[in-house]
């Protein structure tokens, strides 16, 4: 290929099917022959299928959406099929530049899926009651358990499992008071449960020790004043209303017991009553909106969709804030999600979650990871989703509040302790390749973890030590400079708009950071030595590939010990207060 090209290329390979997951033209972009874009870019796949591994991608890959970004660049995204039948996880970005010449790609190519047999043999019904038992196997105490089985079987394949067909069936049911909402696949031949997946993205705290006086409850850190809208309660129980860019927005009780009515409009502050928790959802979801669209002209989560948010929904427990999909809704091209936003808990210190606007963006953003990335019912693992979430809501925030934000949720308690802190983890060891026992805390590794908002810290860190420069305070590797704030931003949501897969690990996360840096001409060395301070990335790897060197930074011990832990003690000074050491020059755009 770099032959026929006339440039070598930087490569990756996924971790499970070996076939190729990255490649970036090394010199200069390479022009694409053979019609429009997406057809172009098939004809680039067909010409070097043997070395991305493919069997015959002008069949295997359907184009379904090309985003523009402000650089001028083409985004095409197309998912892998197989005789029609659309493939679990398969999916490709191919970045083009304005003058039609190829810039990156990426994504996951399943291999052997045309062996899969496409004629199910179990029924719809069947599968959602194989999915509903499976659950009740779980949860014993579960009892009327909701299934709905995907209209039509897809190919489903991950770790360990070889390519099958599959229903996706969505159960529901409640335990203990708790709802559980889980997107499950089941084999259309022998009904035999393959995965099944939290299908909700939930940010929960833990409370404070009981006792603690209600009276230490402000008032709701959102004022009437701020809705830039109309609302009207002349409907109840709904809260309606419009950004000024024209999203609708509305906000509804998920239960029947303490519905908004329009005395809500002037009892906000009541927090006796969780009226104030609706101003708050919808006030500061239309605060988010706005600043999407004027940060990154964004039009809400999807192409203008209409924001829908529930407050009362304590069913995942009061100290709660989610966001939920449709059944199916990435899996089939839709892309519909809505908001659930719990009471709280004052009597313990906590403010209904919808009062804290940086927890509302973080939730908004799942939604954005939904239609942007496709291909999956949730993007998995989780850990990125709930990384990516985190630092978007930092630029989110900062754009309505001011400021350079570096913690979540500091206003949804009485002690304004935050619920993450993305410049000082809590952890002792913040690399990708410790052993869990070392960390208990967190949990590493490609696939989904039980914790993704913490496993998530790996990559937030990294964002935090590119963003501002500084040491890493578990590997001791510093970042000598930073790219400042607007830089940040902007790559960041590059790469959450148009760089990620949609299945993508801690590696796949850095491999669009560099990519989408190089684009915008932004400096690559806090990139690259941030993920390398992370231990996501090699030293000698970013040296090799992208020509950038990390100071002070040694790859003995990776990978050294029987367990995969770096074998690097703890230590390096750090200081989460110093900002940025020095903001990096930019870098060189591809020609």
């Amino acid at each position: 290929m770099s032959e026929g090209t006339g440039t070598d290329w930087i490569t990756d390979q996924h971790p499970v099917f070996h076939t190729m997951s990255f490649a970036v033209p090394k010199k200069h972009a390479v022009p694409l022959e053979g019609g429009p874009r997406e057809a172009a870019v098939l004809s680039m796949l067909a010409r070097y299928k043997e070395v991305f591994g493919m069997r015959d991608p002008v069949v295997e890959w359907k184009h379904f959406r090309t985003n523009l970004d402000d650089q001028g660049f083409s985004h095409l995204r197309f998912y892998q099929q197989s005789r029609g039948v659309r493939v679990y996880g398969g999916d490709w970005i191919a970045s083009v530049n304005a003058r039609g010449e190829l810039a990156s790609m990426s994504g996951v190519y399943v291999p052997g899926v045309d062996a899969v047999d496409l004629s199910p043999t179990q029924t719809r019904e069947q599968a959602a009651d194989a999915a509903r038992g499976d659950v009740k196997r779980e949860w014993r105490g579960a009892a009327n358990i909701g299934a709905e089985a995907s209209p039509d079987p897809l190919i489903y394949a991950a770790e360990g499992v070889p390519p099958a067909l599959a229903f996706a069936v969505r159960t529901d049911t409640v335990v203990d008071g708790f709802r559980h909402t889980d997107d499950s696949f089941v084999d259309a031949h022998t009904g035999a449960v393959l995965g099944r997946f939290d299908a909700t993205h939930s940010q929960g705290a833990t409370p404070y020790a009981s006792g603690r006086s209600s009276k230490s409850y402000p008032p709701y850190n959102v004022q009437a004043t701020d809705i830039r809208f109309p609302v009207s309660a002349s409907n109840p129980p709904i809260l309606d209303g419009r950004t000024r860019s024209g999203v609708r927005i509305q906000t509804l009780s998920h239960t029947s017991s303490d519905p908004i009515t329009g005395s809500s409009l002037t009892n906000w502050t009541d927090t006796t009553r969780p009226s104030g928790a609706a101003i708050d959802a919808q006030a500061n979801l239309a605060r988010v909106v706005d600043a999407y669209e004027d940060l990154y002209k964004r039009k809400s989560f999807g192409d203008g969709k209409d924001v829908l948010a529930y407050i009362n929904a304590n069913d995942k427990g009061p100290i709660n804030a989610s966001m939920e999909t449709d059944p199916f809704s990435g899996l089939f091209g839709w892309c519909n999600a809505s908001f659930y936003f719990g009471d709280g808990d004052p009597a313990r210190g906590y403010f209904p979650l919808s009062a804290a606007v940086d927890i509302v963006a973080h939730e908004f953003t799942h939604a954005i990871a939904l239609c942007a990335w496709g291909g999956s019912i949730v993007p998995t693992p989780k850990a990125v989703d709930e990384a990516m979430s985190d630092i978007l809501a930092m630029f989110i925030t900062s754009k309505i509040e001011g400021g350079h934000p570096t913690a979540l949720g500091r206003s949804t308690n009485v002690r304004h302790q935050p619920l993450r802190d993305l410049a000082n983890p809590p952890c002792d060891r913040m690399d990708a390749l410790s052993d869990t026992s070392l960390c208990p805390t967190y949990k590493f590794g490609w696939l989904d973890r039980p914790e993704p908002h913490s496993a998530g810290g790996i990559i937030t860190y990294a964002w935090y030590l590119m963003t501002f420069g500084g040491t890493h305070k578990s590997t001791g590797q510093r970042v000598p400079c930073g790219l400042g704030w607007e830089r940040s931003s902007r790559l960041w949501y590059q790469v959450q708009a148009n760089e990620m897969p949609s299945s993508p690990d801690y590696k796949a996360a850095a491999n669009a950071t560099l990519s989408a840096g190089r684009k915008q001409n932004a400096p690559l060395q806090p990139i690259a030595c941030a993920w390398v301070a992370a231990q996501v990335l090699k030293a000698d790897d970013v040296k090799k590939q992208w020509n950038v060197d990390c100071p002070g930074a040694s790859d003995a011990g990776v990978d050294s010990s029987p367990d995969g832990s770096s074998g690097i003690p703890d230590g390096g000074l750090y200081d989460p207060n110093a900002g940025p050491l020095v903001v990096c020059p930019a870098g060189p755009l591809i020609p």
